[in-house]
């Protein structure tokens, strides 16, 4: 069934895969990050504003590419979704770190 109709099966297949890496990816960053830096701050405060700051980051962007752009979640979107993720945790983790 995958490879009738000249592959459509097989894209729309990958494309829910990577809707729903997407959100499985947020789901395991946030915590992550938020451990990673309770344990390196040993503040619970920075912690927690900077989990915060990466999910706001997230929504932003992915808000922006809904409501400016009109764009769906599609192949492209739930793969820059999740290079923003790391973007977004990379910086804030870093800044975080560097406060305290």
């Amino acid at each position: 069934l995958k490879f009738t109709a000249g592959g459509r099966f097989a894209g729309y297949d990958l494309g829910q895969e990577l809707i729903s890496g997407l959100f499985s990816g947020c789901a395991i960053a946030l915590p992550i990050s938020f451990l990673v830096l309770l344990a390196s701050t040993r503040n619970i405060i920075i912690s927690l504003y900077a989990v915060c700051s990466v999910a706001s980051i997230v929504l932003c962007v992915l808000g922006f590419c809904k409501s400016a752009q009109d764009w769906d979640l599609g192949i492209g979107e739930a793969i820059a979704g999740v290079i923003v993720i790391g973007y977004s945790v990379d910086y804030v983790i870093h800044l975080a770190h560097m406060y305290c």
